[in-house]
């Protein structure tokens, strides 16, 4: 049986074995034994293989880095796991621990999380050989901000889904309050998946809802690079406009304009009165059955009507239109002072 000395770097190769004996009379004989090769490969000029997971959580959830050695060398074992993060910067402080099998556990995760995490382990045997080797995993952390109310009206609403750049997909649900019987529908999917190639905002317009309802909305994101994770927004409330009912009396220079609601958002609602060649009027309507007149019109003229919310949201699709009495013409009965008279007030 033959050892190698272990402190060579490298003692691959074909071996002799060299006996000598010492005979009567101070003689010594050789002779050379068949060769025999030495293969230390796997030893410590080989590497440990390593699998490092990924991971996408939810920010402020908890979430873990696994790091498994693939094989060892007969009669090697792991001694050590450590990790680092790529870029070099420390592991999250008072949030991050190994476990005693060498995961990496970090709590409450934050979006400052994200990046890449670096696992290095080292196995030895009882020769006081070692194998060392490291892997990267890749840590997402999204933070699921609430949508946004990009536009309403009375039966649809248009929303803006966030730009959580990461590739993957939106599912958007929504359910409302259902009056008649004072509770909450089952959740509708609409519509779904809506892809987000760059992790951008994406547009989702609702239709068909009713008037002056109740909305609960909610997304579901799933990374391109982890399918099976799901990561759920909070629900956020939103409430179509009410069909308002707009009645408009006009007069020969004014229009008396009234809003009937219930109204849907409190604060001042806009009355707009508009002539392409003569501009814009506006007027400030409370939330309430009340009239409004608008003043400072000309006669026998066409204009339109707008109502605006108090968020700036227009309330009719197509803006009505109406025109302004014209004077009465002097009668074929009236003296000349009267005639006179009425064509006065009309200049006027």
């Amino acid at each position: 049986r033959v050892a190698l000395p272990t402190e060579l770097p490298n003692a691959d190769g074909t071996y002799q074995i060299r006996v000598r004996a010492s005979g009567s009379g101070g003689q010594s004989h050789y002779s050379m034994e068949p060769s025999f090769s030495a293969d230390r490969k796997g030893t410590d000029v080989s590497d440990v293989s390593l699998t490092v997971s990924d991971a996408v959580v939810r920010a402020g959830n908890n979430t873990s880095l696994t790091c498994t050695e693939n094989s060892l060398s007969e009669g090697f074992t792991m001694t050590t796991k450590s990790w680092t993060r790529a870029d070099g910067s420390p592991l999250p402080v008072g949030r991050s621990r190994q476990l005693p099998d060498g995961t990496l556990q970090i709590d409450s995760a934050e979006v400052s999380d994200s990046g890449a995490y670096v696992c290095t382990a080292e196995a030895t045997n009882p020769a006081g050989l070692k194998q060392r080797g490291s892997g990267t995993g890749d840590l997402t952390v999204i933070d699921p901000v609430p949508f946004e109310v990009l536009n309403m009206n009375t039966t649809s609403v248009l929303l803006g889904l966030p730009a959580l750049k990461v590739p993957g997909s939106f599912m958007f649900e929504t359910r409302y309050l259902d009056m008649g019987i004072g509770e909450m529908t089952e959740w509708k999917t609409y519509p779904g998946p809506l892809v987000s190639p760059t992790g951008e905002a994406v547009p989702v317009q609702l239709t068909n809802l009713m008037p002056g309802t109740v909305h609960h909305g909610r997304y579901t994101f799933r990374p391109d690079s982890s399918p099976d994770v799901a990561v759920q927004s909070e629900m956020t409330t939103f409430r179509t406009l009410e069909k308002l009912q707009v009645q408009v009396m006009p007069a020969d220079r004014s229009v008396t304009v009234t809003l009937s609601g219930p109204f849907s958002e409190p604060g001042p609602w806009m009355i707009e009165i508009s002539n392409p060649l003569l501009g814009i009027m506006r007027n400030i309507a409370g939330s309430g059955t009340t009239a409004n007149m608008i003043a400072g019109l000309r006669p026998n003229t066409v204009y339109r009507i707008g109502v605006t919310s108090p968020a700036g949201r227009p309330v009719l699709n197509v803006p009505m239109a109406f025109v302004t009495r014209a004077f009465p013409e002097p009668a074929d009965g009236m003296t000349r002072s009267e005639k006179s008279d009425v064509l006065t007030s009309q200049w006027k």
